[in-house]
């Protein structure tokens, strides 16, 4: 993964919003679990645990330790997990400049890539859904599998 990421831990309001989250959850905000919240803070990718346990090697943070820290800022409503191809990548849910949006998993490259342009319609149907059968929806997780554009035209040249 080449995840552009300066480690200088972010100590401002949104790491401080993050650690209230925790502590009013019955979590405390370790150094590590700082340094895995600040990576995602500072990333706009889609993050699995092996890449940032790879990213973050050298700061002595265990796979272990990402995974139970990636779990509780699930929990709590930091991370939203998004599963594609039974294997689970994260992004932020608090603090982001995303609106509600579809995840394109390319078949070819892995990468994926979020959808926000265009999503009226989209929408308009899932409002239509939750007006018409009369449900709640709390959280919304669409992802559509194909070639992406670079992968497309890597095959035609």
């Amino acid at each position: 993964m080449n995840t552009k990421f300066d480690i200088e831990s972010d100590k401002g309001n949104k790491t401080s919003a993050i650690r209230d989250i925790m502590e009013d959850s019955g979590y405390k905000l370790t150094e590590q679990r700082q340094i895995i919240a600040d990576y995602f803070l500072k990333s706009a990718e889609h993050l699995n645990a092996k890449d940032i346990y790879n990213d973050l090697k050298g700061l002595n943070i265990g796979l272990a330790t990402i995974y139970r820290t990636v779990n509780i800022l699930k929990e709590i409503g930091v991370l939203k997990e998004v599963v594609v191809d039974k294997l689970s990548y994260y992004e932020l849910k608090i603090y982001t400049q995303k609106p509600s949006h579809i995840h394109f998993k390319c078949a070819k490259c892995n990468d994926i890539i979020d959808i926000s342009k265009n999503t009226e319609k989209y929408l308009q149907l899932i409002q239509t859904l939750k007006n018409e059968q009369e449900v709640t929806i709390w959280d919304i997780n669409t992802t559509l599998t194909g070639i992406c554009k670079n992968c497309r035209e890597g095959d035609n040249a």
